[in-house]
């Protein structure tokens, strides 16, 4: 399913200042998941605002599709629902490791046809947890030691939240921020919750020190859950482009953040991910 944000502060509004549209796809969707959900828009000038050409498409039969590239597994079309302005895909099999690709022949709606690949990362996990998050006065502070992805080119995606248990649909998700030492990255996200982690495989030093401000907190819970998303180059490039446009400051003379993409001729993201859960005890 589409899972473009846990929670958002910020929607992806991309805009185009020259005359040209272009298509505009968001799909990110989970190993597991029975559906794949996607939106297919448009960019737009300042004095104007998307356009969402899917009954167009879906009254020309031309629907976008999906392709399993290691299987080769039959295209499999998506089915475009008016009222929610979403095209789902359901039943598509796939795998990680797996390299998926996405058509969608959009000249009847006066648009560049569009080109999306993905390979579906393979969950990585959390090798040792803290058992505890220590108290530092304001802050809850803690480590994780993450295993070094299978699959060249992915990355981890961690947030944390307080439920009443892991699987739980009303989840608090919090804020943190954290430090390494060696070559890895940590990459905080302005736009969605959690952080960005990059381990370099020359780096031996996969520990990462984590803290969360006690004011986050909504009440003083036994767990913090940790969801341990495994994500591949494109998730990791279009979210880091989004928080670094988020938080710029720009001059009218500033070059733009641009937003990273992965889809040919188009913008936006087409990417799976894995997830894993853990947790700490507060205390």
């Amino acid at each position: 399913m589409l899972l473009f944000v846990t929670s958002c502060s910020e929607d992806f509004t991309p805009q185009n200042e020259d005359t040209d549209k272009q298509a505009v796809i968001l799909s990110e969707f989970e190993v597991g998941d029975n559906e794949i959900e996607m939106t297919l828009t448009t960019t737009f000038s300042l004095n104007e605002g998307p356009s969402d050409p899917g009954q167009q498409l879906r009254d020309s039969s031309n629907e976008p599709f999906l392709s399993n590239l290691d299987n080769g597994a039959t295209n499999k079309t998506f089915r475009y629902f008016s009222e929610s302005q979403k095209w789902i895909n359901d039943g598509f099999q796939f795998q990680p490791g797996h390299t998926i690709s996405l058509t969608a022949n959009l000249s009847v709606v006066g648009l560049d046809n569009i080109y999306a690949e993905t390979t579906v990362p393979i969950a990585g996990e959390i090798n040792v947890p803290t058992e505890v998050a220590t108290d530092n006065g304001d802050t809850y502070d803690f480590s994780v030691e993450l295993s070094i992805p299978e699959l060249e080119d992915n990355f981890y995606h961690i947030t944390p939240y307080i439920s009443e248990d892991a699987n739980s649909s009303s989840k608090q998700y919090l804020n943190v921020t954290g430090s390494t030492f060696g070559n890895a990255t940590v990459f905080g996200l302005s736009h969605v919750d959690g952080i960005l982690i990059d381990i370099d495989r020359m780096d031996n030093t996969n520990t990462f020190n984590l803290s969360i401000k006690k004011s986050e907190l909504s009440s003083n819970p036994s767990k913090i859950y940790l969801q341990v998303k495994t994500v591949a180059k494109e998730y990791y490039d279009f979210h880091r482009s989004l928080t670094l446009q988020s938080e710029s400051d720009q001059g009218p003379f500033d070059a733009p953040f641009p937003t990273v993409t992965n889809i040919e001729r188009g913008q936006g993201i087409f990417t799976a991910y894995t997830v894993t859960l853990d947790s700490i005890r507060v205390e």
